[in-house]
């Protein structure tokens, strides 16, 4: 039987602040080989030019992907918050709804 989801203002922020923490970290990986192909030519020399293009050039492509995820799960973090607030503001709003129509005795 699948697992029935609950959707709750606690339960969206709980997920919000995985997402920020998963951007956190994201972040920190990207600086994980920060100056790595600079080390390589300093330590390997023009001998091993064509390994150390592609030490550099991977150093660029982790960079910018770990950027694109941290950068995407920043942005799920904020729709979650605002899904949070508009599932807080709507259930607000039918609250006021019902005790106008509720008649007081």
């Amino acid at each position: 039987m699948p697992k029935v989801l609950k959707v709750t203002p606690e339960n969206l922020e709980k997920y919000a602040k995985k997402q920020d923490a998963a951007s956190s970290k994201a972040g920190e990986a990207a600086g994980a080989t920060s100056g790595l192909g600079t080390s390589v030519w300093l330590s390997h020399g023009v001998i091993s030019g064509v390994s150390n293009v592609t030490f550099s050039d991977a150093q660029t492509v982790r960079s910018a992907a770990c950027g694109k995820i941290s950068a995407a799960a920043h942005s799920l973090a904020e729709k979650l918050r605002a899904a949070k607030a508009t599932y807080e503001g709507i259930d607000a709003q039918l609250a006021d709804n019902l005790n106008k129509q509720v008649l007081d005795k």
